[in-house]
């Protein structure tokens, strides 16, 4: 005859994947990079949610620089109003913009130039009201001129024989800036931008859902 119940459940299954992946060449979005390489690490416990999977050791190598990093996602299908849940740290090494702005973004506005950051990042699924990070970061060669609050600002400036060049000039970071992202935005206490002839210094906040800038401008 079967045992007598223990009330207790029975001990859950576990099992782990480890790998590594390595590509000569990779695809997101469109966008191609190089080789990429990086380690997996998956484990699964019946019983005992959520789901993870773990990311170590990753570099990408493309976008004009290269990208290095770690993650771990979490799912659970019992809860998909909350997970996948995930979290990363990422550091980047003058990769052009707007490649990696169209892996990340949905409708992205384009900004040509690079970028050099150092970030940690955690949200749930794809949600940019619940995205949370932080970390610094750099520009070489921006072409920030074209940006709508820009142009507005050397309207307003009246700079009427310089105009044309400072739309068209690429600028650079002076310093590295710090950001915070909460509540759906991406804030900064000062980007200091330079080119020849000027120096832009922005501090304020960039709405990641609807793209806008909220930013004072000297």
């Amino acid at each position: 005859r079967p045992p007598a119940p223990t009330g207790r459940k029975p001990l859950g299954k576990r099992f782990e994947l480890d790998g590594t992946i390595k590509a000569a060449r990779a695809t997101y979005k469109g966008e191609h990079v190089g080789e990429s390489l990086g380690r997996i690490v998956y484990t699964f416990v019946r019983d005992e949610p959520p789901r993870r999977t773990e990311f170590r050791d990753v570099t990408i190598n493309g976008f004009g620089g290269s990208i290095r990093g770690k993650g771990v996602i979490e799912s659970w299908r019992y809860d998909s109003e909350n997970y996948p849940r995930w979290r990363a740290e990422v550091a980047l090494d003058r990769v052009r913009i707007p490649p990696v702005s169209r892996w990340v973004f949905r409708d992205p506005k384009l900004v040509e130039g690079a970028l050099t950051a150092r970030m940690w990042l955690e949200g749930v699924q794809t949600d940019v009201n619940r995205l949370r990070g932080e970390g610094r970061a750099g520009f070489v060669e921006v072409e920030v001129g074209h940006l709508p609050f820009i142009l507005k600002l050397f309207q307003m400036l009246n700079l009427t024989q310089t105009r044309g060049f400072l739309e068209k000039a690429a600028y650079s970071s002076k310093q590295d800036a710090r950001f915070s992202i909460a509540n759906g935005e991406l804030s900064t206490d000062k980007i200091e931008l330079e080119t020849e002839g000027l120096l832009l210094e922005l501090t304020g906040k960039y709405l990641l859902e609807s793209h806008r800038v909220d930013m004072r401008v000297r």
